[in-house]
């Protein structure tokens, strides 16, 4: 792993070091770009990022195009307190140690719209085409009191192109890569008028996939448009079709892996999944100093699954249909002070059945929130103050009778002061208390004698972030109680079920980012470090399954001249207990390093072409491992291989 890692180290520094011939520094107008980034996920409302009391970080469609990411996992790979992977082929984003529950604990938003599933199936964040994609604002351990239930680790805004041009602009492209990697797609926004502008894409992104049973194949179509009331005020609106077909290699076992990492598990397993999302957004000037800001979308989604083989055979389909509305109003009372004040409800259903069995069941969730987040400026000094409360209610039904309901009330607070000690410095300390609720499967297994509360959390947080010595820099220490956290038990004797901890969990950990700016060479690095520890009930003093205490990530890209680029990045995970292992007992997976390579070549006449290897040193690692008592997992850990070392080329012609 050493030989690696100075491998992978010595590629970044060879290119510093050819980049470092002339204009070595920078001027700081440039440097300072990413302190004067825009921020809407913190507000909703336009800001920056030096004036966000949290550890934010964005990621502009430049540096996606420089890393050469194919999705929006790989894109979020490297950032601080981030650990992003394929999963089981939807994707999984993870925040700050949120381990086995990272689908429930943290928030994926499509342009500030929801995407967390009801249940556990998650937000399918893979499905996202990232040709569509203007920029992804990671907010970590925010969003309480403006998105309320789930925003335990953070919120993660996935902000789509939307631009608006006088002249038409699109563009085609095609990719082909290791494992039939094949993805082809085109797009186009042009003016129809002077206030109306008008948006189209297709994109078809396919893969055998690196295991047997592995392939996907994704199709997105999204028409809108946005009509320009005036220069600042717009209305938006969207409709999107996601349809993806998907295989599942399943779980093997540690024989099975030595003798071939590729093959799939005994059953054979696959499914589908299409939804259809209608969005309408828009803001308005009612005064000089009030705005209203309103967010609607409605979707639809229809999933199938099969599972042909092993020890059981069946069907499952699931119908889902959500609502979501939120209108806001932002109310300017001073130079840089305003209180923002809004209300938001959630209306959803899901519908399972398994036709083999004549079963079915209907899940409903209803939830109504209603928040207030107030930002007084004083000098160098910005307070902010928010409050949020949230009715929850769920019911449950076999399809042929009602069954069970609950009912929740839960509560959101945020504080925070930020202070702008120079022209490009900022620090400050926050302090947010949320909630999540059970997903309708987790309450739907609840039985007489374990009966889920709602878990809180509450987050503590110093942070600076500045421009020092040709260095853009971000750095922030926190600290997370969370009570009651709901977790999968696999290890009660009883019988595996959701639960909660008795008691507290705990999560303390450093982030560091910095960006040097050396030339025609950037430099990036980034560190976390989590201590994590289940501080009460069965599993007091044990670490949280599924978190590593230690990742971080170099990087860097070298423009040779205005046409040629080259990126290398280089990604460390610590190790850490297989995922359920809540007591600790199966021992931990090894830390990996994975290296990535990318080189691209733009022809300043709209045509762009690109290459890259992922995983140059073939590094053999695993995207999952559970801890199971299933025969045959002699050492009672299942896995989930990752690709090894995978080619790829693509072209792409602007319009």
């Amino acid at each position: 792993m050493k030989k690696k890692m100075l491998l992978g180290a010595f590629l970044i520094c060879a290119a510093a070091a050819m980049g470092a011939e002339e204009d070595f520094f920078q001027e700081e107008s440039i440097v300072t770009t990413r302190l004067e980034e825009s921020v809407i996920t913190s507000e909703r409302f336009e800001t920056t990022a030096r004036n966000t009391p949290k550890n934010t970080t964005i990621i502009t469609r430049k540096d996606i195009e420089k890393k050469g990411a194919k999705d929006v996992v790989e894109a979020l790979k490297g950032v601080p307190g981030i650990n992003a992977k394929n999963g089981f082929g939807s994707g999984s984003v993870d925040i700050r140690g949120q381990g086995d529950t990272q689908i429930s604990n943290i928030l994926i938003l499509v342009d500030g719209v929801p995407q967390n599933s009801l249940d556990l199936s998650g937000s399918r964040i893979k499905n996202i085409a990232i040709q569509n994609v203007e920029r992804i604002e990671v907010i970590p351990s925010g969003g309480t009191v403006l998105y309320g239930d789930g925003a335990v680790g953070g919120v993660v805004n996935i902000i789509t192109r939307s631009k608006v041009s006088n002249e038409g602009y699109g563009s085609v492209s095609m990719e082909s890569g290791s494992d039939g990697m094949f993805n082809y797609g085109a797009s186009y926004s042009g003016k129809t008028s002077d206030n109306l502008m008008i948006n189209l894409s297709y994109f078809d992104n396919n893969k055998d996939g690196y295991r047997e049973n592995g392939d996907y194949d994704t199709k997105n179509f999204e028409v809108g448009g946005k009509y320009l009331i005036s220069e600042t005020e717009s209305i938006l609106f969207k409709y999107a079709r996601n349809e993806e077909d998907y295989g599942m290699p399943g779980s093997l076992t540690k024989a099975e892996v030595d003798i071939d990492r590729t093959q799939a598990d005994s059953s054979v397993e696959y499914g589908t999944n299409d939804v259809d999302s209608y969005t309408l957004s828009g803001n308005k000037a009612i005064t000089d100093n009030l705005e209203f800001l309103m967010d609607f979308n409605y979707k639809e989604g229809d999933s199938y699954f099969k599972n042909d083989g092993g020890i059981y055979t069946y069907d499952r389909t699931d119908d889902t249909k959500q609502l979501t509305v939120k209108p806001m109003l932002k109310f300017t009372y001073a130079e840089d002070s305003y209180l923002i004040g809004g209300f938001s409800y959630l209306n959803g259903e899901t519908v399972t059945e398994y036709p083999d069995f004549n079963l079915s069941s209907k899940y409903e969730k209803e939830a109504k929130g209603y928040f207030l987040l107030n930002k007084y400026t004083w000098n160098k000094f910005q307070f902010t103050q928010g409050y949020r409360h949230e009715d929850t209610e769920y019911e449950f039904s076999d399809g042929a009778e009602f069954l069970n309901d609950k009912d929740y009330n839960n509560r959101a607070a945020e504080l925070a002061v930020n202070y702008l000690y120079s022209n490009t410095g900022s620090t400050f300390i926050s302090f947010n208390k949320g909630f999540r609720t059970a997903k309708t499967d987790e309450l739907y297994s609840e039985s007489a004698d374990n009966i889920l509360d709602p878990q809180t959390f509450e987050t503590i947080e110093f942070g600076v972030k500045d421009y020092i010595f040709n260095s853009y820099i971000s750095t922030s220490i926190f600290k997370t109680l969370t009570e009651n956290e709901i977790f999968y038990n696999k290890q009660n004797p009883l019988g595996s079920q959701n639960e909660n901890i008795d008691g507290e969990t705990e999560r303390v950990g450093l982030e560091i980012f910095a960006e040097q700016y050396l030339g025609k060479f950037t430099l990036r690095e980034s560190f976390t470090y989590i201590d994590h520890e289940i501080k009460d009930g069965v599993y007091k003093g044990k670490e949280i399954p599924g978190v590593s205490s230690h990742q971080y990530s170099i990087g860097g890209t070298y423009d040779y001249n205005s046409n040629l680029s080259f990126n290398t990045d280089l990604n460390y995970y610590g190790s850490a207990y297989a995922s359920a292992d809540f007591d600790n007992s199966v021992g931990k997976l090894d830390s990996y390093i994975t290296v990535d390579f990318k080189v691209s070549y733009d022809f300043k006449n709209g045509l762009f072409l690109y290459g890259g290897i992922d995983n140059i040193f073939g590094e053999e690692y695993y995207e999952y491992v559970g801890y199971t008592t299933a025969s045959g997992y002699t050492d009672n850990k299942s896995y989930y291989p990752a690709a090894e070392r995978t080619y790829y080329v693509g072209a792409k012609y602007n319009f």
